[in-house]
């Protein structure tokens, strides 16, 4: 049976006081890993040695939205999928969790569409050149309806 928990992260951009990015992930529970849809969901897969380092890679890379890590390989894989875009299934292994990046539309509604410097610091949203203004970031278009920023892969 899969269980998520749900932790809260908060981490200083060492580029800038005030610029905090702001997390919640929910965790599984063990012997789960995710499979996507299409490989180029992958973003990096990397050897670390802890669950909080492969959560923190994840969150200071904009694009992942998912990943999956064993703690007996180490192996952290990041992914910029969802569960739209793949699935959770029972891993081979034992000590493998999935995290998935909770997305609420809160985190677009308020600056979608703003003045750029309304997503300076924003890990959810960027600056375009083009229309000078916060919008998804690549490989995602806003779907109105419900503010949220959805991947397209």
């Amino acid at each position: 049976m899969l269980l998520l928990q749900t932790i809260y992260l908060f981490f200083f951009v060492a580029t800038s006081i005030d610029g905090l990015y702001q997390s919640t992930i929910s965790i599984s529970s063990t012997g789960f890993e995710y499979q996507p849809s299409d490989d180029v969901q992958l973003i990096l897969s990397v050897t670390i040695p802890t669950q909080k380092l492969c959560v923190q890679q994840c969150h200071f890379i904009s694009s992942c939205r998912l990943f999956d890590y064993d703690s007996v390989s180490q192996r952290c894989r990041l992914f910029e999928g969802d569960l739209t875009t793949g699935s959770i299934v029972s891993s081979s292994s034992s000590s493998s969790i999935v995290g998935i990046e909770n997305i609420t539309s809160d985190l677009y509604s308020s600056i979608h569409n703003q003045s750029c410097s309304s997503c300076i610091h924003d890990r959810y949203q960027i600056c375009s050149v083009d229309t000078n203004s916060c919008q998804c970031p690549p490989h995602n278009y806003l779907l109105e309806w419900i503010d949220l920023c959805i991947k397209t892969i």
